[in-house]
Parts: structure tokens; sequence; C-alpha cells
């Protein structure tokens, strides 16, 4: 359990930089700053999927609290707005704690008030549950919805909706306008209708990302409740019409924690890192619809599921907690989908064709497999699959989409003008902010590898023959590969090769080389690369994308969508990043109880960063790359998490 008191919940610019999430497994989530303040667009406490996991939309931003007692009125809520902050009810919240979900004190001259709010895994349902702790008076709490209905990445203004409202019993469904997708609200009390539009609330988070930052948000009334000490009264709002009011909050509650149980049990995690790590990870796996199977949501609050961020997550998420069956579903998704020797980058919403624009997916596919392997020792399945991994190595080596084809050398080109195919993939307009055509360092240590696991493979099929022609390939490749990136006067790897003209750029991407199952530099050469990354990349939450001595280097990560794609790979630190760093460590190094503890060491400011920052029990996607790294971005990103697990999974 993370537990936060003190100033963190009394200082505005520490609460309102600290957030909590929670998931329900099939892409819908919620989610909200600390003392319940929303200070982004995607803050709420419903945000539903309707397409699993995707066509996300906000539908109940807020519920804002009021206790009302013989002689005083305690406003709970926070609500920001351009220039004040009103009402206050942080002042009244002395304690925020994370389990799987986020729990509230508040402490009411002498009266303890506790609040929780989780998820129905499976379903696009909220309940936020109270609990009267302790008192010697009856109280009555107000509670008033805030409503939404929009596109979780939009916003809206006042508008002549009609909002028509529906009361059964102790369930009240709110509907937008004909046609809309409705919500439901139930809970025991009295309900009191008073129809108004609440103005302007600000969301300075937007406004630091140069977005629209304020919002209008719906009010159908207020639900009044009256709680003796030591009552409970839950509220839940969901997209099913299920509830009635005489539904057993406890066992729900309960089926959620033995589910959580159930995955520690599944990975073996006893201790309080592996069990917040666990929780973390899950947060990732969801359902997608179209397949019919596992995913991996790439980061919240605004990302989906993607090829390429799944395939680097899948080890850490998956194979590391035990959820093998999940990371073998994902695997042959992909193999599913595999077209002109690509796997899919995405899955549109609305079943069009996938999107096979990148260059790496593939790539770490094959790594994926690998891992799979190495974990499960599930060869029926692999030897299932090796045709097509012979099929995508055929592929680049002959040419596929996009300029991907093996040259004469070995090693592997791609890239067209204006597309960008690799992870460093920002473009403004006609702009690609960070240029990788050609041949890119990392883009070739996959590809070695690629090569070498399917020799491996070949090998575990009895096929000597095919093992022989791939290892001489890999060879090749090898050969060309040290021969042209290796830069021995400076100690470190170009970052990519265009038209014979090196790029002597100081970038991460050169770590893969060491950190990758089948590493292409010796320790010696790995120790010299290492002190280059150490010096001009490496910070205590991740590697910066570009050398802070770089001429192009940017510093601060933040400002309008040119400002932040101009600065993403151009100096922005990467938490995922420090997993590959490791991993190059434990190589050059050696895998010794030093060297362990080394790393330990080193994912300490990590660690300590998701108890404490961003999304509490998870860890960002970026951080600036200047003292003192302020977390951006995404608050809870899937290979951050995947990368961290997996480095302690190796070492374990």
């Amino acid at each position: 359990m993370i537990r936060l008191t003190g100033s963190i919940l009394k200082k505005e610019e520490e609460f309102t930089r600290r957030e909590w999430v929670v998931t329900n497994g099939i892409g819908g989530f919620a989610g909200s700053s600390l003392v319940g303040a929303n200070t982004r667009g995607y803050h709420g406490i419903l945000v539903a999927a309707f397409k699993l996991p995707l066509k996300r939309m906000l539908l109940v931003s807020k519920l804002d609290e009021k206790v009302l007692t013989a002689d005083k009125e305690y406003p709970l809520g926070t609500n920001i707005y351009q220039n004040d902050l009103h009402p206050k009810g942080y002042l009244y919240l002395t304690d925020f704690r994370y389990s799987f979900h986020p729990i509230f004190s508040y402490e009411l001259d002498g009266r303890i008030l506790e609040k929780k709010i989780y998820m129905i895994y499976g379903e696009n349902t909220t309940v936020v549950e109270y609990h009267y702790l302790d008192g010697t008076d009856q109280i009555k709490l107000r509670l008033t919805p805030f409503l939404n209905y929009r596109d979780y990445h939009g916003n809206i203004e006042a508008s002549d909706w009609p909002w028509m409202i529906e009361k059964d019993g102790c369930q009240y469904k709110f509907t937008a306008f004909e046609g809309a997708a409705s919500v439901y609200m139930t809970a025991k009390g009295d309900w009191t209708e008073d129809r108004h539009w609440h103005y302007r609330l600000f969301y300075p988070i937007e406004e630091y990302r140069g977005l629209k930052a304020l919002e209008d948000h719906y009010i159908p009334g207020y639900l009044t409740v009256q709680l003796k000490p030591g009552e409970k009264l839950a509220v839940i709002f969901s997209t099913l019409d299920k509830y009635r009011g005489n539904d057993d909050i406890q066992l729900l509650y309960q089926k959620q924690v033995e589910r959580i149980e159930e995955l520690f049990k599944k990975a073996g995690a006893r201790d309080r890192l592996s069990r917040r790590l666990v929780i973390a990870a899950d947060q990732f796996l969801v359902h997608r619809d179209s397949t019919d199977t596992a995913t991996v949501i790439a980061g919240y609050p605004w990302f989906t599921d993607w090829g390429r961020d799944s395939m680097i997550s899948l080890p850490g998420l998956t194979l590391a907690t035990g959820r093998w069956e999940e990371g073998k579903e994902i695997l042959e998704t992909f193999a599913h989908y595999s077209k002109y020797g690509l796997i899919p980058n995405r899955f549109p919403d609305e079943g069009e064709e996938p999107e096979y624009n990148t260059v790496d997916a593939s790539l770490w596919f094959f790594v994926a497999f690998y891992e799979y392997y190495k974990k499960t020792g599930d060869k029926e399945f692999v030897l299932k699959h090796l045709p097509l991994l012979k099929e995508i190595i055929r592929f680049h080596m002959e040419g596929t989409l996009w300029g991907i084809q093996m040259e004469s050398d070995g090693l592997l080109t791609q890239g067209e003008k204006g597309v960008q195919l690799t992870w460093m993939d920002a473009k403004i307009g006609d702009w690609v902010v960070t240029p990788r055509q050609g041949k890119a360092v990392e883009i070739n240590a996959l590809w070695y590898n690629a090569v070498k696991i399917v020799a491996y493979f070949t090998k575990l099929a009895g096929e000597e023959e095919k093992f022989q022609e791939y290892e001489e390939l890999a060879q090749k490749i090898l050969i060309s590969f040290r021969e042209k990136f290796w830069n021995d006067e400076e100690g470190y790897l170009y970052d990519r090769i265009t038209d014979g003209e090196k790029d002597p750029s100081i970038r991460p991407n050169q770590i893969f080389a060491l950190s990758l199952p089948f590493p292409l530099l010796d320790c010696e050469e790995g120790a010299r690369l290492l002190k280059v990354v150490k010096e001009h990349l490496v910070t205590p939450f991740g590697l910066r994308s570009l050398s802070f001595q770089d001429k192009d280097y940017h510093s601060h990560y933040g400002g309008n969508q040119y400002h932040r794609d101009a600065a993403y790979h151009q100096g922005t630190v990467w938490g995922w990043l420090m997993g590959p760093y490791l991993g190059a460590l434990l190589y050059v190094k050696g895998d010794s109880l030093n060297t362990r503890q080394l790393i330990f060491s080193l994912l300490e400011p990590l660690l300590a960063h998701m108890e404490s920052d961003g999304a509490i029990g998870q860890i960002s996607e970026i951080f600036d790359g200047d003292r003192p790294y302020h977390h951006r971005g995404c608050y809870a990103q899937a290979w951050s998490v995947a990368e961290i697990l997996r480095i302690i999974d190796l070492i374990s």
C-alpha cells in the first residue's frame, strides 16, 4: 500500500502534479489528481471504452461531495478555475493511499470519512464507495455528478443537449441526446433535480500542453444520503443497465481483490515491490474485441495499442508476471495479421485494414518470440510459427513496404521521404524531426538478432542446413555492422548511415547492440560505449534521446504540439530505455552480486517515482532532459513498467 500525507495533499503545486488511475481490462479507465481536482481533460470518474479497447468516451467527469452536519458544511470537492481554486476540499484530506485503487481519508472536526474508487474488471463500471468510519453524530452526504459526453481526446462547451433523465428506484439513467449512449448512476438516497451547466473548469496540464484548457460540464442534480457512524454508501456509474441498488457491493469488491491476489500468485509476487509492479503491469493488458484476444495499451491516458510497444512490453508485462497465455495470445494475434513480412503497428478502431507503418515492430516480434520460448519452453508454439518467421526474414532480404530491404552488405535499410518508421517517429507537417532513413543502428542490431533467433529456432527444429544458412547471414550482418557503425576513435556507435554518410549524434539507440539477446560488440567495446552513454545520456529516470551537448538538444518538453514534438526525441528522457541500459550493464560487467546491487541502486529513482510522483503506482512515459527531470507525456507507460519488470526478472 502506497501512502501519501502532509504537504503533498495541501499545496496546489504538489497535488496537481500527482495523479491516480484505475482501469477495467477493456480499455476504460478512471483517474484524477490526488485531491479529485481534474487537471487534465482526460480525467474522469468513468472513461468508457465502447469498441474494446478503443472508442473511449468521457461520461462522468467527477463526483463532488459535501458533508452537512447540524452546524457546519464541509465541501470535500476541489475544482480549479482559471484564477481560483474552489471549493478547497483538499484541506480536509489527511491521507491518500493506493493499493490497486485509491483510498481517500477526510477528517471533519473529529469525524473520519473514507472514500475508495475502483472499477469492475471487464465492465465500463466505476464504484465510488464511502465509509463513515468514525464520529458521534449522523451526517448528510450530498453528491453532485458532473456529466459529459465526448471523445476522451475532446472538449465541449455548454450546449442545448436535452439531457434526458429517467429514474427507476435507485437507478438514474442519463442520456445527453437521442442516440447517445446512456450512463447509469445507482445509489440510495434522495434525488434533487437541479439541471444546469457548470462552466469553465480549468485544466492546467492541458494549458501547459498548448491545448484547450477550459471545459463545461452538465450537472443534472444532486443526491443526499444520511449516514450514521459505521455506515457505508456505494455510488455506481456504469454503461450497463444492471445495477439496481440492492447489489452486494462487498461481494463486487471482494471479486476485484481476489483477482489481484490471483495475479500475485501467478507472478510469485510476495514482496511489496513485486506486487506494486504486477498491479502496474495489469493496467496495460486489456481485451481487444476485433481479435478476441489480449492486447497492450501503450500508455494512459491517450495511447491505444501499438505493435512496437506491444512487442517491447510483452516480456515484462506477461512473461515476468507469469501471464504466459496472454503473451502467447498477443504473439498469435500479430502473427495472424502479418502481411508483406511485417506485423501491424496499429489496429484501427472501425475495422479498416491494420497499418504496417513501422520497421522495428516486426524485428521486436522475433525478440518477443525468443523470450517467450526461453521462459516457457513451448517448442510446439515456436515451431508452428517458424515458417512465418522465415517468411519475414525473406521479405526483409528481398524488400517490402517503405523501402525496407537488405542491401548487399547484409545491413537493413529503410525509409521513404517524409515517413518515420522507427520509434523516433516525431513529425510536424512535412518536417521529420529526427530523420532515421537509411541504415539505423538499432534496426540493424534488431535485424542481426532476428536472423540469429530464426537460426536458433531452425536448429531447434533439426533443420541443420537452414541453420547454417542463417548463421552465415548473421555473420555477414555482424561483420558489416561492426565495420560501418563502430566509431573506434570515440568509442561509440554511429546512429545511422544514409547514402554513406554517418550520423555521429550520440543517441540511446546504440545501447541495443549490447542489450539484445545476441550482442554485436564485445565487452571491452561495450565498456567504452557505456562510458559515452553514461556521460551524455544517463539520468536517474532513463536515457536522454540525444546528448545534452548536441546543438539540437532540447532540455524541456512542453508547450504546444509543435514544441513538444520538436523535443520528443531531441533530448527528452525516456523511462523505458533504463531497461536496455541496465541489460547492457549486465552483459558488460557480468552477472555478479556487485552488478545486481548496482542495477537495483540505479532503479531506485524510478521505483521512488512510482510511489511519490506522477501517477501513483505507475511509471511515466518521459521526463525533462535537465534537472529536476519533471515527468511528462503519458502518466503511465507500458514499456516503462515492462522494462523494469523484465530487468528485475532477469536478475532475480
